[in-house]
């Protein structure tokens, strides 16, 4: 019996990684979005959720899986997410990318985060679907911040009249890390 909670108890710590993170409530001039990133080095939980009202309402939101890998002066995290896309029409996509974090001084952290999906990882008449965002965080409490950045996540269809940015310029945020 107590090799089996040993073994629980290691099993249930060795998890914990993927899910520390931080949550971002973000505005745009059209809209806004949550973002849960992972801050743990191993595997780790993305979730994300968009909104905007630039060409009618439109959304997008998914969940990914990550994993963390120890690189010098910087985190670097490579996965993949699975994403639900309203913009002119419902389709899905498999994306593929990563987040690059940079330690800077004063609390302060730069990012770069990059996802795609090519035609054949998207459903529908959806030919690309890429999410692109770089941005800096200050954090004046360890578990609180602040971030300002830029993210695009742009929908390209085969009728490329049809194509749909749901998030396209600067955003201002807060975060909050667990």
């Amino acid at each position: 019996m107590l090799k089996k909670t040993l073994l629980a108890a290691v099993l249930a710590t060795a998890a914990l990684p993927a899910l520390a993170g931080d949550l971002t409530l973000a505005a745009t001039e059209h809209g806004g979005f949550i973002s849960r990133t992972a801050t743990g080095f191993g595997p780790g939980i993305t979730l994300d959720y968009l909104q905007s009202d630039k060409h009618g309402t439109m959304e997008a939101g998914g969940v990914g899986l990550t994993f963390s890998l120890p690189v010098p002066f910087a985190r670097v995290d490579l996965g993949g997410k699975a994403m639900w896309i309203d913009a002119g029409g419902e389709a899905t996509a498999g994306m593929l990318g990563g987040r690059a974090t940079i330690d800077l001084p004063y609390s302060t952290e730069a990012f770069v985060q990059g996802y795609w999906a090519p035609e054949a990882a998207a459903s529908g008449s959806v030919s690309k679907v890429s999410d692109t965002m770089a941005g800096l965080r200050w954090k004046p409490l360890p578990l609180v911040g602040i971030e300002a950045g830029w993210r695009e996540f742009k929908v390209e269809r085969n009728d490329s009249r049809r194509d749909r940015k749901i998030a396209d310029g600067a955003y201002l945020g807060a975060s909050i890390g667990f």
